[in-house]
Order: C-alpha cells, then structure tokens, then sequence
C-alpha cells in the first residue's frame, strides 16, 4: 500500500501542475462534502447544536500544546502559500487564492475538527469518520488529504532540486 502511494504521489507530481490540479478538482469538493456530512451526522449524534454546547472535554489542552497547534497551523499556511501563487495570472489572483485556500479552506477544517473533537472526543477525523460509521469514507478522506498534500510537496522538492542542479 505504501509503495502504490508513493507511486501515486509521484506521478502526479510527474504530471505537474495540470495533474495537481485535475487531482485537486475531484479531491477537494469531495473532501468538503465528506466534512460536512460529518459535522451534521455528530450534530444529530450529540443532539443537536444545544446538546453540543454543553459537553465538555474529557481532557483539557497544555498551553504549550495550544501555541503548538496556532503556530504549526499558519506556518503550515504560509509554508503552502507558494502553491497557491505559483501559476496566477496577477498579484491579485494570487493574494484571493492565498487568503481563500487559507481561511475558507483551513477554516473548514479547524472548525470540522473541533465540532467532531467535541461530540466523539476524538481529535483526528479519520477516526471521527470510522466511529460514524463512514470507514469507506474515512479511506477515501485520508487518501485524497495524503494525495492532495504530499503532491504538491514533491512538486516543490523536484522544481527546487532542478532549480538547485540547474537541470
């Protein structure tokens, strides 16, 4: 499985931008659906948005583990900002799709994880998905978020690689 992944990983990076961007055509709006359909399924299982406001955590965080995850989050933003300017037409084109992919993207799955981490106590929406009942959909989840992520980071490594030797 490991090797059919990286060869997945490798070829749309072989590809390049037109088969991250085909990959991330099909892959996002479905990753977008699976979220949602979770947050309404933990909605429902924890008795609608009254009954989810008043469960408390089983544990809390460490200040450390919170700066952690603020911090890791925008560096991880900023760190794929060049993704999503790369290939724009204009300055502005490429500061929308830089704010958009951030704060809609990454807002949606900051608010996904939390509504899920709440209701099931349970912080990594794969397993969110599995203890709903979705297991196909939790394969499909973490697959299209591995493809959709470790292509355009083997596209960055090989463009600076060829950059870097001059090839």
């Amino acid at each position: 499985l490991m090797i059919l992944f990286g060869i997945l990983f490798c070829v749309t990076a072989l590809v390049g931008y037109k088969g991250l961007d085909a990959l991330s055509r099909v892959s996002v709006p479905l990753m977008f659906i699976l979220l949602v359909v979770s947050m309404y399924l933990a909605a429902h299982h924890a008795g609608g948005w009254q009954a989810m406001t008043q469960i408390e955590p089983g544990e809390t965080m460490t200040w450390s583990a919170a700066i952690t995850m603020v911090f890791g989050t925008f560096a991880s933003g900023a760190t794929q900002a060049t993704n999503w300017t790369r290939l724009a037409n204009s300055s502005r084109t490429a500061i929308v799709a830089s704010m958009s992919s951030f704060l809609i993207g990454n807002g949606l799955m900051i608010i996904a994880g939390a509504w899920c981490a709440i209701v099931y106590q349970q912080a990594d929406i794969v397993e969110v998905l599995i203890l709903q009942g979705l297991s196909v959909a939790a394969v499909i989840m973490l697959c299209l978020n591995l493809l959709t992520i470790q292509g355009p980071t083997i596209y960055n490594v090989s463009a600076a690689a060829c950059h870097l030797l001059r090839s």
